[in-house]
């Protein structure tokens, strides 16, 4: 494991590790950034993929966002991690952003489907986005374990992680990956865009899925390498609850709009996730400003509620 970078955020001291390892260190009792750790970048809305649970509303015809020509992307910090979706085709201008943000030592992790990933085409593209150094990361949106030679070529990259989608995934594709020295991250099940109609036709599998992956995510961790999860998945597998206090310390990395936040270059609006009602206009505003209105709405919100 090798360090790729050690900063300080606020008060709080960062490492990153080029396994995709994060550590945060504080003397205080709370985590407190001056500026977001990290970015869920939209970059496309066109994709040939056509996934049935799709909450992005993602088609062949869907439109590429502009990749370069926002004033915020100029003002990145180093070390910040943003996370991408790659799919295709691929927009046009997505080797110039990437150059950009390798000359900003931002660190890229692209996400891309399964079918994608295993194309010949993929695989081209992917090991020279890593010979390149443009990405750091990757995120496989699983599909179908079984498929020849798939856990092979996952293996092939260190800090590659399946994602799988709970009340998607099936509990035999889970234990199939078991025990294969493989990484997992568990996405909560999004009821937006096509996601909207999906949960509709298969509301009873998908409840009974989450159900089922509920009552066993706890031994996950003893048959795969890292089990992680984003706070939707948190939520809906009520992991809270299976926690000490200490382990919830620990590892919850924080609420959305609070250390990360979400920027659609699509539509040129940001919001606290991708799940947000409420959307701002990116105009010209910094990375810094973005993320100041995004936490006073979380701040806001708190008010509220106490």
């Amino acid at each position: 494991m090798k360090e790729l970078a050690t900063y300080k955020n606020g008060n709080t001291v960062t490492t990153i590790f080029d396994d995709g390892t994060k550590f945060h260190v504080t003397n205080d009792d709370d985590f407190y950034y001056d500026y977001s750790e990290s970015c869920d970048v939209q970059i496309s809305q066109c994709c040939d993929n056509g996934c049935e649970f799709c909450y992005a509303g993602c088609s062949p015809t869907g439109k590429h966002g502009d990749l370069t020509s926002w004033k915020f992307l100029h003002t990145m910090h180093p070390y910040t991690e943003i996370a991408i979706n790659l799919q295709f085709p691929t927009p046009p201008d997505l080797m110039e952003f990437l150059y950009t943000m390798k000359a900003q030592n931002v660190f890229v992790n692209a996400t891309i489907n399964q079918r994608h990933f295993m194309s010949e085409y993929g695989q081209q593209f992917i090991k020279f986005l890593y010979k390149m150094d443009l990405i750091k990361g990757i995120g496989i949106s699983l599909v179908d374990p079984t498929e020849e030679g798939f856990i092979d070529i996952v293996k092939e990259y260190s800090n590659a992680i399946i994602h799988v989608i709970a009340g998607v995934v099936k509990q035999s594709d889970i234990k199939y990956m078991m025990d294969k020295g493989l990484k997992l991250l568990i996405l909560g099940y999004k009821h937006k865009g096509r996601g909207n109609n999906f949960y509709k036709d298969h509301m009873y599998n998908i409840e009974a899925q989450i159900y089922f992956l509920e009552q066993d995510v706890m031994r996950l961790t003893e048959h795969f390498d890292v089990v992680s999860f984003d706070n939707l998945a948190l939520e809906q597998l009520h992991m809270r609850d299976k926690l000490t206090d200490e382990d919830w310390e620990m590892f919850y990395a924080g609420d959305d709009g609070t250390v990360t936040f979400y920027i659609d270059l699509v539509n040129g609006t940001f919001a606290r996730s991708s799940l947000s009602e409420i959307h701002y206009p990116i105009g010209d505003k910094t990375v810094d400003e973005m993320f100041r209105i995004v936490r006073e709405e979380v701040a806001n919100e708190s008010e509220k509620l106490s």
